[in-house]
């Protein structure tokens, strides 16, 4: 089973995917490691794109996650500490799904204008690692970035990330998003995910993952309270948004990771004396 995906473009881009990672901050933290595993899970139908069988038996490609079709859910809510460290990971993250994945729209609401301004400024010293990075730039606007790659055959890709502050005053417009992250779910606005979220999670294979702080409220609490806000205010009382939040509601994972500082060798299941590591190194276009 395992020789039926070792030469995949899915497992290459995800062996790439992992390898930019460690070159971006070749020290990262034991939670940092964490939870660039857990969102690398659930981004693999994003991945794998073609080889992911959406309702067939993805087993060969889950089993280095002790995971099987039964019970991977398309939406994550990760629980973890509210730290630099971790908003450092999460940038990371964005920006090698940017430079690995073909053909990605990612969308990242952030609570605060503050918190948006510093993942730029992790944004930018980040991708002076990437060589000439800024050369498949085809678009910046205030709030994000547009990416455009050709390929064998005069195929090109465009690749977008777009950033949005939970405390805006106003809506966004023109929001297009297969991978949703949300950084904050106390500070989550009902009309936004009313309005804006749940029409895109309604499109085929989006994929959400949802950051809560540790000790506050839970995201499957928050979308129950939702849910009773769309019964009670004639603002919301709209059945398909009362149906498509209750089904979010059951399609959600919610884990915590702990700050533990013991290291454990998360990366050995996929590159276990680092042979494939290093030829990637050599083919990259990553500085080491």
């Amino acid at each position: 089973m395992e020789g039926e995906i070792k030469y995949s473009i899915g497992n290459y881009r995800l062996l790439r995917l992992r390898c930019t990672l460690t070159i971006l901050k070749p020290d990262r933290s034991n939670l940092q490691k964490k939870i660039h595993e857990m969102y690398i899970k659930y981004c693999l139908p994003k991945i794998y794109q073609n080889e992911w069988k959406q309702n067939g038996d993805n087993t060969h490609i889950l089993h280095d996650f002790n995971s099987t079709n039964e019970i991977f859910k398309p939406y994550l809510s990760l629980t973890y500490p509210q730290t630099h460290e971790t908003l450092y990971a999460t940038t990371m993250f964005y920006i090698a799904l940017l430079w690995c994945v073909p053909n990605v729209d990612i969308a990242i609401f952030v609570e605060t204008k503050r918190i948006m301004n510093d993942m730029l400024k992790i944004f930018n010293e980040l991708t002076a690692h990437i060589i000439n990075f800024d050369e498949y730039v085809i678009q910046k606007w205030m709030d994000g970035i547009s990416l455009q790659f050709e390929h064998c055959g005069g195929n090109t890709d465009t690749r977008r990330l777009w950033c949005h502050s939970l405390k805006s005053n106003y809506l966004p417009k023109g929001v297009c998003a297969d991978i949703i992250f949300i950084e904050d779910v106390i500070s989550l606005d009902s009309d936004l995910f009313c309005e804006i979220i749940c029409p895109l999670l309604s499109a085929p294979n989006t994929i959400m993952m949802v950051r809560t702080i540790t000790g506050s409220t839970s995201f499957s609490d928050w979308l129950q309270k939702l849910i009773l806000l769309c019964y009670n205010t004639p603002k919301y009382f709209n059945i398909k948004t009362i149906l498509d939040i209750k089904t979010i509601l059951g399609s959600v994972e919610e884990i915590q990771i702990c700050n533990d500082k013991k290291e454990d060798n998360l990366l050995l299941a996929w590159d276990p004396d680092g042979t494939i590591r290093e030829k990637i190194y050599q083919h990259s276009m990553l500085k080491k």
